[in-house]
């Protein structure tokens, strides 16, 4: 089971052409740069009168060089403003870049702090994230019951990672007891939702009857489905066999 809860944990082209096609896309790239230009200005005076939406989308093009020269400490501040005038996905991102230290100067007390006010404003993905991070204990100690309520709040608002894990979470009795029928249904719900590991389970739970009626034809469903959607059919396959 410990395996599949690391099969569950998965994350331009250039095309060529002729000297007439590559005016037009450099054409096009300069036209793309201006409306790049004009769009900060018009965030950056909104942003400037307090509109939350307008901060957020302008610490983003700081983040990214998006109309702007790329500036790490602007696009900073500029989350930090977002998200203490109460925008949600302004909360996420910043606890996200905080948590990654790439850009800015890594704070996991700062991280854990934004993610858990966006987790309890509804943000799925902070959710999900928290309840990843106290599971796994990347950046603080791994406490079961803390990963198991916010993994609980993502996977009952439909996110198929979560859900997941949720699986796992009652199948080993981690942060809740053990419960092989809960299990199951999150594992199909998962699958259903996406998630390539939980699909693989799910074909072994019906190739050999686990918690399901079995059913080669369900079975060779979901490994197809599983295969299909990017894992390879080696990986699936030893959950299969």
């Amino acid at each position: 089971m410990k395996q599949l809860c690391a099969l569950s944990v998965f994350a331009l082209i250039f095309v060529l052409g002729l000297a007439r096609a590559e005016d037009q896309r450099s054409s096009d790239v300069d036209n793309k740069l201006i409306e790049q230009k004009q769009s900060f200005s018009v965030y950056q005076k909104k942003a400037d009168a307090g509109d939350v939406n307008a901060q957020h989308a302008l610490a983003y093009m700081y983040l990214e060089g998006k109309g702007v020269a790329q500036d790490s400490a602007k696009a900073l501040f500029w989350y930090e403003k977002s998200a203490e005038n109460g925008n949600i996905k302004a909360q996420y991102d910043l606890s996200k870049i905080l948590f990654e230290g790439e850009r800015v100067q890594q704070d996991i007390e700062k991280s854990q702090y934004w993610g858990e006010v966006a987790a309890k404003n509804g943000d799925v993905d902070a959710q999900r994230a928290l309840g990843h991070i106290y599971y796994f204990g990347k950046g603080i100690a791994k406490d079961y019951s803390k990963a198991f309520y916010w993994t609980q709040k993502a996977a009952m608002n439909g996110n198929a990672s979560a859900q997941s894990i949720l699986s796992i979470m009652y199948y080993e009795g981690e942060g809740v007891n053990k419960d092989r029928s809960k299990g199951d249904y999150w594992t199909r719900k998962a699958a259903e939702g996406g998630d390539i590991g939980s699909q693989c389970m799910l074909s072994l739970m019906y190739k050999g009857g686990l918690g399901v009626g079995k059913s080669s034809v369900k079975a060779e469903y979901w490994y197809n489905k599983a295969t299909k959607n990017g894992t390879s059919p080696a990986d699936c396959r030893r959950y299969k066999s």
